[in-house]
C-alpha cells in the first residue's frame, strides 16, 4: 500500500499500529490505526480521521484543540 501526496508523490506504508503522544500538562493521547511511512520527515494527523472516531477539532488563536464528544456535554 502507498500514501499519495499531491498528484504524483507516493510513499510506501511500512506498517500499522498504535502510538501514544505525551502532551504538555501530563496528559497523553493514544491513537490507533496509525500508518508508519518511513520516508516522511514530519508526523501528520488527519483531521477527518479524528472526526470519524468521534473527536471534535477546533483551531483557535494558532492552537489546535481536540475534544471527545463527552467533553462537549
Amino acid at each position: 500500500m502507498n500514501i499519495i501526496f499531491g498528484e504524483i508523490t507516493t510513499y510506501p506504508i511500512k506498517g500499522f499500529g498504535s502510538i501514544k503522544f505525551h502532551l504538555k500538562f501530563g496528559e497523553s493521547v493514544l491513537l490507533h490505526d496509525v500508518m508508519y511511512v518511513s520516508r516522511l520527515k514530519k508526523n501528520l494527523v488527519s483531521i477527518s480521521a479524528l472526526e470519524d472516531k468521534g473527536m471534535r477539532v477546533l483551531f483557535i488563536e494558532g492552537k489546535v484543540l481536540t475534544f471527545g464528544l463527552l467533553d462537549l456535554i
